[in-house]
């Protein structure tokens, strides 16, 4: 959301965005995100909703009325639910697969979800688009081997995993203001340029 906002994003609907400035702790994610967008981009429109985005609830979340949507959702089943809707009313969505214990970010890679390796949450989506007659979805996912720790709360690399965990969201909100503004230098290698 910060990174929209940064961009020149003209309206956002926040949905559960990790936000981090000492002056919005102890708000909910959502409302946050809104103010954080709002000192970045003052004349940004900004539609924050508390909603734990689901299958069950997804009737509740209009999604033809977007240009672009960033599907950082960590939910398999929200996951699909969201790009199938989003397919089925031709807006571009560009999802985040797994980064979870993943630190290199020139691993990191903008492409279709049926070229992807190494992520297993990409191998889980791959067999689930499939089933739903889905063969092409823009994705931002990572390269790397995703490392085996077992870092104890206080040690100083978790800033480092934290930083890198939201950079696949980063990328899929630049890959969507490529398809608004196209910007050469916005995309990572292994980018396309079509919307898919």
């Amino acid at each position: 959301a910060e990174f929209a906002a940064a961009m020149g994003a003209d309206i956002l609907l926040l949905n559960m965005f990790d936000v981090h400035s000492p002056k919005i702790l102890g708000l909910p994610k959502t409302e946050a995100a809104k103010r954080r967008v709002l000192d970045i981009n003052p004349n940004c429109q900004v539609e924050a909703i508390r909603m734990f985005y689901l299958p069950e609830n997804a009737d509740e979340f209009d999604v033809s009325r977007f240009d672009c949507i960033v599907d950082a959702i960590d939910t398999v089943s929200a996951k699909i639910e969201l790009i199938v809707r989003a397919k089925k009313a031709g807006v571009a969505i560009v999802s985040s697969m797994g980064t979870g214990n993943k630190l290199d970010p020139t691993a990191f890679r903008i492409g279709d979800l049926f070229e992807t390796s190494v992520c297993p949450l990409a191998r889980i989506m791959r067999k689930e688009c499939r089933k739903r007659g889905i063969d092409k979805l823009k994705v931002v996912y990572s390269e790397e081997d995703p490392i085996k720790t077992q870092l104890p709360p206080d040690d100083p690399a978790w800033a480092e995993l934290l930083q890198n965990l939201s950079m696949s969201e980063l990328m899929s909100v630049a890959d969507c203001f490529h398809w608004r503004h196209p910007v050469p230098s916005v995309n990572a290698p292994g980018s396309r340029d079509e919307n898919g």
